[in-house]
């Protein structure tokens, strides 16, 4: 096994996620991205001048990336638009595999199904990690939904999380290099006769990855805190 040991930093792209609310421009900021294809599992890129493949099962899903291992191809990036959207198609696999009408019936419920749901993100995501291996940029796209936090040393409060199964979600997170979070710049002012706060934005968009307590984000390369969101400033961004 001695045989097999490498040493020093490794130069391959990082395993990127970026979510955020719908319209804030994460598949813009995708279709920057070097000579991309897009694994589409829902119509939203028709605006996009970009190369795309519109999914409609959880086989095509993974028969896409085996075809973009398998064969010579011009593309440097693959996104996955929406990863959201492709867990839906996950879901319906599971569904016909298993004989049930929803997924959560399969085990006989208590959230038994996660256990086959792991199953086929690990199988996709080791793809990802061989697409990687090959130099290819893997970008995964996901909305946003809000859920009521309970930490266990502090008040609860409201959080953003990816509009997926939690456990889906974090399995994603645990498993990319960065999660970057896209928002719009907003500032807050409060009336002085009503204390009320007003919400305004410049319009201006960025992408964060710093840690932030209203919105999950990870940063397990060397990365900077927060960039604008455009694939310039992404890879101004590297070290």
């Amino acid at each position: 096994m001695l045989d097999k040991v490498e040493t020093g930093k490794r130069d391959k792209p990082p395993r990127l996620l970026v979510w955020g609310p719908p319209g804030v421009g994460k598949s813009t900021f995708a279709a920057g991205a070097p000579d991309a294809l897009f694994i589409c599992g829902e119509r939203r890129t028709d605006h996009l001048d970009i190369s795309r493949i519109h999914v409609k099962s959880w086989q095509e899903v993974i028969d896409s990336i085996k075809a973009l291992l398998a064969k010579e191809h011009p593309y440097k990036s693959v996104v996955f638009d929406t990863v959201d959207s492709l867990e839906s198609l996950l879901f319906e696999a599971l569904c016909e595999e298993q004989g049930v009408e929803i997924h959560e019936d399969i085990g006989g419920g208590f959230y038994k199904y996660r256990t086959y749901m792991n199953r086929k993100w690990k199988v996709f995501l080791k793809g990802i990690d061989r697409l990687t291996e090959a130099g290819i940029q893997c970008i995964l796209l996901a909305h946003a939904k809000t859920e009521n936090f309970n930490p266990p040393d502090g008040e609860s409060y409201e959080r953003y999380i990816l509009k997926m199964d939690k456990a889906g979600g974090n399995f994603l997170v645990e498993n990319v290099d960065l999660v970057g979070y896209a928002k719009f710049k907003t500032f807050v002012t409060k009336d002085k006769t009503t204390k009320k706060g007003k919400a305004t934005t410049s319009g201006k968009r960025s992408l964060q990855f710093k840690f932030h307590p209203a919105y999950p984000t990870k940063q397990g390369v060397p990365f900077a805190d927060e960039i604008d969101l455009s694939w310039e400033a992404f890879e101004n961004g590297k070290p």
